[in-house]
């Protein structure tokens, strides 16, 4: 009886290793022929409002965390801190303190709250290794009709505050707005994503969104 509860355990956890680990990574994000560009950047159509870039601000792949920006400010920095930060009254960017804008141009921006949103509802989110590197994030697979063999990749980031990188664990990426000081941003990490504000002067990540 014992040898049967655990062969019958040994074949559940079989099936749930198999279900929880196996991806379908049939289009590799790293084929650029995947993606089409914007002033010389990748992006990906999910069917949604916004095309979203390939790869994060100061990355040339989609696994690479890229540069760390205090909202408003359009440079990346090694100290982030309230001392530093050039924009402690700011309530809502413009293009000249949009960091994707200012340095990939074109039509690119930091995406708003809502468009994160949008990307969050009408997107399955299946939290994997990379299969090119050990890095974790988000595989974000569109559900519009048309387009759900078109996905992104988000990795986790972590996020600055001084000199040190925090919580390396989790995903953290600016959007252009900001409840008063206190800047909107998307937060995840393996087993909740969401929507929420921040201090301005840390250093997050951004994935930029072109038209």
């Amino acid at each position: 009886m014992k040898k049967t509860i655990f062969s019958i355990a040994t074949a559940v956890m079989a099936i749930c290793l198999v279900a929880c680990t196996k991806e379908d990574w049939n289009i590799d994000p790293a084929d650029r022929d995947y993606a089409t560009l914007n002033n010389g950047h990748s992006y990906v159509d999910l069917g949604l409002s916004v095309k979203w870039a390939f790869c994060n601000i100061g990355a040339t792949d989609p696994w690479e965390t890229g540069d760390f920006f205090a909202w408003g400010e359009t440079e990346s920095k090694d100290i982030l801190t309230t001392d530093t930060y050039t924009h402690p009254e700011m309530e809502a960017l413009t293009s000249s303190n949009d960091a994707a804008y200012a340095n990939w141009g074109g039509t690119w921006r930091m995406p708003t709250a809502n468009e994160i949103q949008e990307l969050l509802d009408n997107c399955t989110w299946r939290y994997a290794k990379h299969p090119n590197t050990n890095v974790y994030g988000y595989k974000v697979t569109s559900n519009v009709e048309g387009f759900t063999k078109k996905y992104i990749f988000i990795p986790v980031t972590g996020y600055k505050d001084g000199s040190k990188l925090c919580s390396t664990n989790a995903g953290f990426y600016w959007s252009a707005n900001s409840d008063k000081a206190y800047p909107n941003s998307l937060y995840f990490d393996s087993k909740c994503k969401k929507l929420q504000i921040t201090y301005p002067y840390f250093g997050y990540a951004i994935r930029a969104v072109c038209k």
